[in-house]
Formats: C-alpha cells, structure tokens, sequence
C-alpha cells in the first residue's frame, strides 16, 4: 500500500452502527455429503490473527473463487447501485465439519448449497470486534473437497477501519472500486478473510456497455480471459491462476480508457492492462503515462534483485475516486487520481514483498511495506534520479527523529492495537531492512531477498520466519541487531559497519632471521563510530616459522590466535595495529602469514589472509624401509605391507622432499593394492611426495602389495631420494615358498546336531590326488581318536560347538587345512514318550496309582499330582490317597522325563471322574 500525503492512512471519524448479533435463518437440505468415520466439529471461526482475531475462518483451506458480479448502476450511482452476485467457493476439509464459516458484511444471503445441497446459514456480526461471520450447516458434514455455492445482492457497504480509513466496496460517481487491506473484501464477496489462506479467483463482472454515452470497463486480477457482449450488458472474465491473499482481490468498475501492451522481462513476456479514469486531468493523465512509461524499466531491476516476476500480468487501474490510498492489487495496482513513480515503485515491489509472499500475521505487515518504502530509494539510486543511497537517506531519518517518537514507543512486529496498521511499518519498516542490509553486505541482502521469494512464492512467512532465513544465508546471527528494531520499544542503536584488512611490510622471500611487520586495519565505512569490536588473528601459520615480536596493548595473545580490540573510531576514519615476526634461524621455504576475521555483524574482510615466503635452506634427510611381514619367506596370496621413512635431519622443516621406489622386480611376481596418501605409481616406480616433516621428527607412508608368484621367486624393492639433501638408498627382498594347495573348500558338517545322532563331514572337491585327514572338535579342543568322517554326539557334548578340520596334502604343495563353520549341539530327543494313565476309583480314602509306560532307557521319571489345575502339596509319588479336599475335583498327574543330554519331556495323564465322598 502507498498512502497519499501525508504519508499516514487518514484518521477519520468512524460513524457506525453496530449490528450485534443478528440471525438470518435460511433453508434446511436433504442431500448429504460422504459420512466421515471421524466424530464432525464445528470450524473454527479465527484464524488467529492478532490484530483482527474476528477475520478468517479455520478447519478447511480455499481452493478456488468463482465469482459472478452483475452491477446495476442505480440514480445517483454512488449511493443507489446494487449488484446481483454468486460466489461459487471450492474448498477442502481434513476432518469432517458439521459447519464452517465465511467472513461477509453487509448484503443479503439469498441461498446456499453445499455440494449441491441446500444449506441453513446464520450471521452473526459484532462490528466493534470486526466480526461478520456467515456460518453455513450443510445437510452433512464436509470433508475432503466440498463447494459451496452463495447467491447474494444488494448495495455493498464501505468498510471503516480502526483507524478511520475507507476500504472493501467503495462506490463513485460512475461506478465502484474494491481494494480490500485488511479486510475489506467481505464486504463484496463471502470470503475466508485469513492472511494464511490463499486461493486461486475467477471474477466475472457483468456492467453496461455504455453510460451516458461513454464505454464503461470492469476491471480485476490476473488476465482477461473473456469479454462477452449480451445486449446492452457485457461480461468482464478475469482469471487469476497464481495464489492471492484476499485483501489482494480487487474489482473496478467505471468510465475507463483500457490500454493494452506488452512487458518484456528476463522471465518472460506478460501482458500489461491498464485502466485509466475518462475523468482524469491532464495533468493527472500526463503525470500518469510518464511514470507507467517506466514500468518495463522498474520490473527489470526488480527482476535482477528479486528474482524473477511473479505475477502473471501487470498494469494499474488508476481511478478518480475517494479512497486515500493506492494498494498493491495482485498484477494490477490499484491508484488514486494519478500514478507518481515514487508510487509505483513502491506498488511494483509488493508484486514480490507482499502479493508474492504475503505476512503470517498483520503484526508482520513490515515485511510488505518496509520494502515498498525501500524499493524506490534503491531504484532511484541505481537509476540516477539520485545520488542519495538508501542507507544516507534512513540514517538521516533515524538521527533526525527523537527517542521519544511515537515510532519507537511500539514494536515493528507483533503490535497489537490494529488502529496503528499502518503507522510505523513504511519508515521503520524501510530502516530495519536497511539495519540488515548493514550488517550482512550487498551480496547476502540481496540473496536473502531472492530466496524469501523463492522459498515462499504463493504462501505466506513471518518475522520470525524472515530472521531464520537471513542467519541461514547470511551465516551470521542476525538478532542481537536486528531484534531491536523489530520488537523494541526503544529507538535502537543504527548499526555499524566497517572493513577490515591485512598487510606485511615484506613483499619477496624473507630469510632466516629477517623481521617482518604485519598491519591490521579497520576502516570505519558505516554512519557510526567504532570502537569495543574485536577482531581475531590466526598466526598458528606465522609461529611455525617465525617468534612474535613485542606486542602493543590492544593486542592480546592468546596462544595461537591474538585478538585485537578496535578503539573509538569516528566514521570515515580508519583504525591500525601493527606487530614484528622474527623468522626463525630453523626456517626454509614455507611463508610466515596470517588470517584475520571478526564475528562483529557489520565486519566485512576485505584482504583476509597475508603471507610472505621464506627463502630456502639446504635440506638433510634419509630415506628408510621396512616391511610386514619381515624379509624372508612368503607364499602366493600373502600380502606384503611396506613402509617407506623420510627422517628429518635438518634444523628446519623439510618441505617438498621426493623419493622413489623401484619395483620392477616386484611387480613381476606381485601386484599392488592399495597406496598411502602422497604415493602415485608410475610403471614400475612408486614415487612418494614427502610431507612437510619438522626438524628431527619421520614421516612415514605405506602401500601393500599382493603375492602372486609360485614358489622359488624373489621380490626385491630398492628406493632412492628424488630431491636434495636426501641419503640413504635402502632395498628388502622376499622369497616366495611352497604355493598352498587348492581350490581348498571349506567342509560342511550335516546332521541334527542333537546328542546320540552322527554328524557327517563332507570335504567337498580337492585336487586330484590330494590325502585328506579329518580332526572333529568339541569345544574348541581336539576330540581323541574322533579322525573319521562321522562323529556321534554324546551326552557331555550339549550345548558346545563341535567342528571339523579337513587338512589336504599333496606333494610339491604346502598343505592346507580348512575348518568347517561351528555347529552347536542340541539337546537329544527321547524316542520312547508315551502318554501316563490312573487307575483306581476316584473316591475319598481310595488310592490313585499312575502308570508312567515305557520309557527309554536311562530316563528318570518324578511326579505332581494335580487337583483341579493347582499342584497338591507333598504328592510327588506314583501314588496318591484321596482325601475330603478332593472331594468334587478331577484329578490328573504329570510325569517329567529327564535325561542327561536329552530334552526334558512332559506329559500329563487324563483327568479322572470327579472324586466321590
């Protein structure tokens, strides 16, 4: 939104009549919807907005808006006319709803239908609480996708806000105009009136052609899909294909010269309809065509800003008529007697801040229109209609205005009186998002404003959601200056910002002994003083090579690090600190240097880092090698793992050594594996770029290689310095043994494995001629004299692991031996298990005597007799003597087999008659 002068929403006195609470009953349906299993509730009528908790509506989400608007001009037109008009609302529920609500003030509900069901609807309307609610009951609940059809009429009524300004259906001498923030557009259509859900509109206006003889025009979001001639009627199709928040909707309607073109944009080419009031003055006209005459110009640099254009159309709708405020209508703005292009720049920037991304919460509204405020200062600046920046111009506006100005008395966001909408989010608004710009630089201010349109284009995001993605992009914590200016109630301090450098007084290789001055500086290239920042150094490079001479006060060593308190430093002006580095008598090659940084928001490093080369000393060093396994014998398939040594003999570090390791006698016989870091091989010469070893200390690197001669062959390595200063020329030799005999398989072991059943050992495929001996193991441990192919189980084998180990000889070959996978041995299975039985006569004083059948040898047998299904106490015999506790119970016994080795089996007799007195 862009307010006429002064740049305030008029402060009008509101003459209104409350409505509180009054019914209009319409008619019950029949046809349902779909049953939901889950219980129907009501939908909630708020969407939880802080300023206007009255407006918006929950439990469903718009969809889609048809509209269809006939308006009939009445005698005289700015009071008299009425429109005709059904509202077609396509909308889904998660859960089922019993009713839900519409945000619709004034006019007359005629009928509704729910998925082609008539409805019952009752309003309920407080206007000192901006409530208007249409609340609608479907024949059924609602759930899933549902649409609600509302035929309505009558003269829309202008909306008063909180703070006295016009908005919603404001009629004029030819026609009519709705522009709608905040909450205006219920009072032409029925709406879910919620900053959170936005919807894609068809709006189909239906006027006369003509009126007084002049052509009239109805115009709308989007493009015109359709213009439809009926009679002396025509039909305005506007279609709108991309999410709008409904405060963005807008319908003109009046005596409108329509001028038609083109825009040409980076994303693309989009259509321009403009609409310019027959009534205008010249003046108004020619100021008018020459600010749209830049329009093209605007959205390009916006483009190249923000990102590519979102809308699907532009132009403006520019109208004489009593509304004291242009608005950002999606596509196509909406303006007051004229177009200034202070105005415009301000109206195309909501495309992206506002249209494309839309606030969370009206206490968010900064986000829309502290860029609209920015915008045209920016552009002014790039376009040369200005030399002031952006940053001059709020700095200048901060320091004029007093701490006790009534813009500092409130937060930016989350306010909570909506009769201060629009006060302070323009100017304020504009300085907080120049605070930012401060403090993160050019090229992530602009990144975050490409990604906030980016990652929200067609929803809505908050403050908060706002200041996560600066410190995400920025990388920085934004808050500790920005949160001030969002929720404080004092006027916060204007951030600073300043560059820092580094530099060294030697520009070419330094020798050992050489002193080298290093220079930190902080220039001041903010609007305030410095002073109390701090700035950390890095010398961890520096000390390796060079000792830190004598430092100045505000340089504090930390050990490894120093840091630097910057003093008061007026703005403009610059801060220095310099400090000496000796290089070390040890030192050769390398560089002594440094890296500064400051976490300070407002810090941007200039020339971060500063290094000087050191001159080169002669290098000492010696090569050595060893190997695992140790010379000697090896086999095909073993593996060899060498490593290869460089010992520092020298008083400075040793840097960019070489050496190389011949193995052309190795790689006919072997081949190599894996290599450690800084080996490459090359034929048949590994060569190793040594790295940078300290004066005493041995680098090492290794590489394996893999064994694949037969026997009697010999693999001997050599290496040799490849740089200077290196000695020493070491050489290992292997020999290959006796090949392993093979294939060799693994043995498999089948059987049970329970105790008293034979396992088997299956060799598998040997080469011919191969002798096989079997060894079985119970435990781990060799089982004497168990040399077969078969071994039996036996009781003390329960519970180990049992394997077998096939071992293969051949002559000419070393034999190999390969053991099976573990098996573990379970318990036996008795084979004799039958089932016990009673005999004698269940009477009491009468004995029961249990007969267990024939088990399998070995087995020992107990007994519990059983009353019903408890245990009797004691009676654990083959025999029991009924007593009177029996009396009325059955009773049955139970025999536990045991067998050492063998599962413990269980069986229980039938239960006898019931016992008898």
């Amino acid at each position: 939104m862009s307010l006429s002068p002064p740049l305030a929403r008029p402060a009008r006195a509101v003459a209104a009549a409350f409505l509180s609470g009054a019914l209009c009953l319409g008619t019950l349906g029949a046809t349902a919807t779909s049953a939901s299993a889950a219980e129907p509730v009501a939908g909630a009528r708020t969407s939880g907005d802080s300023l206007f908790p009255n407006v918006g509506n929950g439990g469903y989400d718009v969809k889609h808006y048809d509209l269809d608007i006939a308006w009939t001009p009445g005698a005289p037109v700015a009071t008299a006319s009425t429109i005709a008009a059904t509202a077609k609302i396509t909308a889904t529920a998660d859960a089922p709803l019993s009713e839900f609500s519409l945000d619709f003030e004034g006019l007359t509900v005629e009928s509704i239908t729910v998925n082609d069901a008539p409805a019952s609807w009752t309003r309920d309307v407080d206007a000192a609480a901006t409530k208007y609610k249409l609340i609608i009951t479907p024949a059924t609940p609602v759930e899933g996708e549902f649409t609600t059809v509302i035929t309505y009429s009558g003269s829309p009524v202008t909306h008063i806000d909180p703070d006295g300004s016009r908005e919603g259906w404001i009629a004029g001498d030819d026609g009519a105009t709705a522009v709608n923030e905040p909450v205006g557009a219920m009072t032409w259509y029925p709406v879910n009136n919620s900053l959170k859900d936005k919807a894609k509109y068809d709006i189909k206006l239906t006027i006369p052609r003509l009126m007084d003889g002049e052509t009239m025009a109805a115009a709308s979001n989007g493009t015109l899909h359709s213009k439809t001639r009926n009679g002396a009627l025509e039909t305005w199709h506007w279609r709108q294909p991309n999410q709008m928040v409904p405060y963005l909707s807008m319908v003109s309607i009046g005596k409108y010269e329509v001028r038609e073109s083109v825009v040409e944009l980076e994303s693309g080419t989009y259509r321009d309809w403009t609409f310019l009031d027959s009534a205008m003055t010249t003046t108004q006209r020619n100021t008018t065509l020459a600010s749209l005459a830049q329009t093209q110009d605007i959205m390009r640099w916006m483009e190249s800003r923000f990102g590519p254009y979102p809308g699907v159309a532009t132009g403006a709708v520019v109208d004489r008529i009593n509304v004291g405020y242009a608005l950002e209508t999606q596509d196509r703005s909406f303006y007051q007697n004229s177009v200034s292009r202070g105005t415009l720049i301000h109206e195309i920037a909501h495309q992206w801040f506002g249209n494309a991304v839309s606030p969370t919460d009206w206490s968010d509204l900064w986000l829309n229109e502290g860029m609209g405020d920015y915008a045209p200062r920016a552009y002014n600046l790039a376009s040369g209609t200005t030399t002031t920046t952006p940053e001059t111009a709020y700095f200048n506006s901060w320091n004029a205005s007093a701490p006790t100005s009534a813009q500092w008395q409130v937060p930016l966001a989350g306010f909570t009186d909506p009769a201060i909408l629009f006060n302070y989010v323009y100017g304020r608004g504009g300085m907080t998002f120049e605070a930012l710009r401060t403090i993160v630089g050019d090229e992530a201010w602009f990144e975050i404003l490409r990604t906030w349109v980016a990652e929200n284009n067609g929803s809505d995001a908050s403050t908060a959601d706002f200041v996560a993605l600066a410190n995400r992009v920025s990388g920085k914590d934004v808050r500790p200056v920005l949160n001030p200016w969002l929720y404080g109630t004092v006027k916060p301090a204007w951030p600073s910002k300043w560059n820092l450098s580094a530099a060294a007084d030697a520009t070419g290789p330094v020798a050992a002994g050489d002193t080298v001055v290093h220079t930190l500086t902080a220039q001041n290239t903010g609007k305030v003083a410095l002073g109390g920042q701090t700035v950390t150094v890095d010398v961890a490079d520096l000390v390796d090579d060079a000792r830190l001479g004598a430092l100045p006060a505000e340089l504090a060593n930390l050990g490894g690090t120093l840091r630097w308190t910057i003093p008061a430093t007026a703005a403009g002006a610059s801060a220095t600190v310099s400090f000496p580095a000796t290089v070390k008598e040890s030192s050769s090659g390398g560089t002594v240097g440094l890296t500064t940084s400051s976490s300070a928001l407002g810090s941007f490093c200039l020339t971060c880092s500063v290094s000087t080369a050191i001159a080169d000393q002669d290098d000492a060093w010696t090569l050595g090698l060893s190997a695992d396994p140790l010379p000697g014998d090896v086999e095909t398939g073993d593996e060899i793992t060498y490593s290869v040594a460089a010992k520092n003999t020298a008083v400075h570090p040793l840097r960019d050594a070489t050496a190389e390791i011949d193995l052309s006698d190795v790689l006919d016989d072997a081949s190599v594996v894996s290599l450690g870091d800084g080996l490459e091989l090359d034929g048949t010469t590994l060569r190793w770029s040594v790295p940078r070893v300290s004066s005493g200390q041995t680098a090492r690197a290794d590489f394996t290689v893999l064994v694949e001669a037969e026997s009697d062959a010999s693999l001997r390595i050599s290496a040799a310095p490849g740089t200077a200063g290196g000695s020493g020329e070491p050489t290992l030799t292997h020999t290959v043994g006796l090949k392993p005999l093979g294939p060799a398989p693994v043995p498999v072991v089948s059987g049970t494995g329970r105790v008293g059943t034979v396992l088997t050992a299956s060799a598998g495929t040997w080469p011919a001629g191969t002798a096989l001996t079997y060894q079985w193991s119970v435990g781990g441990a060799p089982v004497a004299g168990a040399t077969g192919s078969t071994y039996r189980l036996a009781p003390k084998d329960v519970g180990r692991v049992v394997t077998v180990a096939v071992t293969g000889a051949k002559a000419g070959w070393a034999p190999v031996t390969k053991v099976s996978k573990p098996l573990k041995v379970a318990p036996g299975l008795l084979t004799r298990t039958p089932r016990p039985f009673q005999s004698g006569l269940p009477k009491v004083g009468r004995t029961l005597k249990v007969n267990p059948g024939r088990w399998d040898s070995g087995v020992t047998l107990s007994y519990r007799w059983y009353r019903g299904s408890k245990a009797i106490k004691g009676a654990t015999k083959k025999s029991y003597k009924l007593t009177k506790a029996d009396r009325g119970q059955r009773i049955r016994v139970k025999v536990t087999a045991r067998k050492t080795g063998y599962a413990t089996v269980v069986k229980y007799t039938p239960r006898s008659a019931k016992v008898i007195k």
